[in-house]
């Protein structure tokens, strides 16, 4: 995030690294940022019930509708842009009922997914 470039008050671009930290850190996904980081894997070899704080990380994706207004490209690009991002979006849900009706199913009844140690 600090390798970047923001637009500054006076509305001109800046590669000001301290505005840019003064920026990103009075903004709410730094925090996320920073909470996702306890999601790596040493810290979380130590301490297993930290690995959901993982699940921050999937936040960042939710930032790229800002990407695509903020672009300086054509309307039928951005477009194209938007109506990848909404299949994106799709199959990221279509994977995360699928992950929880797998969670549910594996909780409920064990012995379906346990049925074979010899082969887990």
């Amino acid at each position: 995030m600090f390798f970047t470039s923001v637009i500054n008050f006076r509305g001109r671009e800046s590669h000001d690294s301290k505005l840019i930290s003064i920026l990103y850190t009075s903004q709410l996904r730094f925090y996320t940022d920073i909470l996702s980081l306890l999601a790596v894997g040493p810290i979380v070899e130590l301490y297993k019930p930290l690995a959901i704080f993982g699940l921050l990380k999937m936040l960042r994706v939710f930032r790229i509708s800002k990407m695509i207004a903020t672009t300086n490209l054509d309307k039928n690009y951005k477009a194209v842009l938007n109506i990848t991002k909404i299949v994106f979006y799709l199959v990221l849900y279509v994977h995360m009922v699928g992950s929880f009706w797998w969670l549910v199913i594996s909780l409920g009844y064990p012995e379906i997914y346990y049925a074979n140690p010899e082969k887990n």
